[in-house]
């Protein structure tokens, strides 16, 4: 249900739903789930400009990445961590955040993922007025 709301811009509803993944026993020992419970919350946080939750759940989400290993997840929350300190203006937090995924999403030879990582650094570099 989260992702339905999220999909059309609703985001006070799909934050409510997916907080719901987070009730007891829905994803007891599924780590991976779990993650991308976290993700999925930090951007419809994010999309609604509480930029505060959305890092305190990429962060936790990148927490549970140290028990597992998900390399499009990892890649993911990376470039959207990265996305929100772009957002904030705080560029030197936010190429550290979008270069990581790029190496990943390169290595998995991702295509969709590839294109938001270079999304995402072409408005890291736009936002800090980098040319090349």
């Amino acid at each position: 249900m989260g992702e339905a709301f999220s999909d059309t811009g609703k985001y006070d509803s799909a934050i409510y739903y997916y907080r719901k993944a987070f009730e007891p026993d829905s994803l007891a020992g599924d780590s991976v789930a779990l993650g991308y419970s976290y993700f999925k919350l930090a951007t419809a946080y994010c999309e609604n400009k509480n930029f505060g939750q959305g890092a305190y759940n990429f962060e936790s989400c990148m927490q549970l990445l140290n028990k597992v290993v998900d390399e499009e997840l990892e890649a993911s929350s990376y470039a959207e961590y990265g996305a929100l300190f772009t957002d904030q203006q705080k560029y030197e937090e936010a190429l550290t955040f979008l270069k990581k995924p790029l190496a990943l999403a390169q290595h998995m030879n991702t295509n969709p993922l590839l294109k938001v990582c270079y999304l995402n650094l072409s408005k890291y570099y736009a936002q800090n007025r980098i040319l090349y």
